[in-house]
């Protein structure tokens, strides 16, 4: 009895074992097929490359892509000179005659010579009617002409008045007599006025190195001393 309970033993592992190696065949077996099944055979290799749509396929795809321009195709001829720029004047003596002055620029200087009326410090008379002269020359380069002015600039407003045009045309070396009439105050005091010359476009200048000095008139009135004037 004990005998044939082993016996059954050994023949369930030997069956075991043997459904276990048909197991493993079968699983290899199925592989195998499946990787022959996957794998192009040599026909079909043949077949696609001597399939003419294939060919048609590589030649429109080929032809698809645009070549790359090579360098030389970017190269820019160099310009030829036309007819049209051959006869036309060059720009450049027409520039240079633009830019060429007509005149050259002048100066305006003036030089103090001499009083020729009431030298600075005269002591002169109240409510009374004077006339002041200078006499200037012309040292610039600029010809002085009526349209030139002497011009008050500062000092004492009972000084003030228009301005004054120049009485003749002055070239550059000659002189002139500028002259300003004016009437004293009645207050006793000491006066100063201060003129200078102005161009026909309105340059102001006046005597000196720099031509920056005014002309000027220096007077003194005396306090009346309220005594009656002796006979």
């Amino acid at each position: 009895m004990e005998f044939n309970k082993t016996k059954l033993q050994i023949f369930s592992i030997l069956t075991l074992s043997i459904i276990a190696d048909i197991l493993i065949l079968l699983i290899l077996t199925l592989g195998i097929i499946t990787a022959c099944s996957q794998s192009p055979s040599a026909s079909d290799i043949q077949s696609s490359s001597s399939d003419p749509s294939n060919d048609s396929f590589a030649t429109i795809t080929s032809s698809s892509v645009p070549d790359t321009p090579s360098a030389t195709a970017t190269q820019i001829p160099s310009p030829t000179p036309s007819p049209t720029e051959d006869v036309l004047p060059s720009a450049t003596p027409t520039i240079q005659d633009s830019a060429t002055p007509t005149q050259p620029i002048c100066t305006n200087i003036a030089e103090f010579e001499k009083h020729l009326s009431l030298s600075d410090g005269s002591i002169l008379k109240s409510n009374n009617l004077y006339a002041k002269v200078w006499l200037v020359k012309n040292i610039g380069t600029c010809t002085w002409t009526t349209d030139y002015k002497l011009v008050f600039i500062n000092g004492d407003e009972n000084l003030n008045q228009t301005d004054i045009s120049l009485p003749e045309e002055v070239p550059p070396g000659d002189s002139v007599e500028l002259k300003i009439n004016f009437a004293t105050p009645e207050e006793g005091n000491t006066y100063i006025a201060n003129w200078m010359l102005a161009s026909e476009t309105g340059m102001v200048f006046g005597v000196g190195p720099f031509a920056d000095q005014p002309l000027v008139l220096n007077f003194v009135i005396k306090p009346k001393s309220g005594l009656p004037d002796s006979c």
